[in-house]
């Protein structure tokens, strides 16, 4: 499907189990992506845990809204942020135990949302598009990078695909169940450093959307020649704020309530 425009969510923080207020909001941003590409960028769950099609929390009512937008046109894709990383596999994702041949299709794939790992391209509007969660471009902070490089590097994915699932299952389900407090500064001490983002601008890419942080930036980017943009989106969980593409244009939208 070629679609004419796409929305990004940023840290949607989504909780399990029946919560109506949330998934009221939620099902009217996916009627707002009917027909377009939206792109779950990182943290989409407050916490998600899946290994060989099973799942820690009962995320049931969220993979429905997802699975009906999907019948209705809308083209889900998800990139892994630091809360949503032990995903399953896709149709070009190995997934993240696919590493040691344990690539198992994913529970999201089966609820029409195409898990991608670590980074999502695409082109619109004859723009090179490159979509992450935007942790990675927090260098500075070396203690996150050794601990993500732990965690979701070999020796994680080794730990979490040999023990018992309940081991795991239990740390995920303790950090799913406990909503972030507002306000976000609180959660907020990393910085996304631009220059990180240099080698996608040097490989083509003339756009790069990402969250992590929980506020809303924009830098301008030039590498090897070349100018890109690398745009910040804030924490949909907050305000219910998203950014759309559409015509060439990236906006920063904040739906009436």
């Amino acid at each position: 499907m070629t679609c004419a425009k796409t929305i990004f969510v940023a840290d949607a923080h989504l909780l399990p189990g029946d919560c109506p207020e949330q998934n009221a909001r939620l099902k009217r941003l996916l009627d707002e992506g009917e027909q377009a590409r939206v792109v779950l960028l990182g943290d989409a769950f407050n916490a998600w845990f899946e290994r060989r099609g099973r799942v820690t929390g009962d995320y049931a009512a969220v993979l429905k809204l997802f699975s009906v937008a999907a019948g209705r046109g809308a083209e889900i894709h998800h990139v892994s942020g630091n809360r949503d990383f032990a995903i399953g596999a896709g149709k070009s994702y190995p997934g993240f135990y696919g590493f040691f041949g344990g690539g198992a299709r994913s529970v999201l794939a089966d609820n029409g949302i195409e898990p991608h790992g670590t980074c999502y391209h695409f082109s619109q509007d004859g723009l090179k598009v490159a979509c992450e969660h935007g942790d990675r471009f927090c260098v500075r902070d070396r203690r996150y990078q050794r601990l993500r490089w732990l965690l979701q590097g070999p020796v994680g994915r080794w730990a979490m695909g040999i023990a018992p699932f309940a081991l795991p299952s239990s740390i995920f389900a303790g950090v799913q169940k406990k909503p972030l407090r507002l306000p976000s500064e609180k959660f907020s001490k990393q910085e996304i450093v631009p220059e990180a983002a240099w080698p996608q601008v040097t490989d083509g890419t003339d756009l790069i959307v990402c969250g992590h942080v929980h506020r809303e930036e924009r830098y301008p980017l030039a590498a090897a020649g070349r100018a890109g943009e690398l745009v910040v989106v804030p924490p949909w969980y907050e305000s219910g704020k998203f950014a759309l593409l559409e015509n060439g244009r990236l906006e920063i939208i904040k739906p009436e309530r």
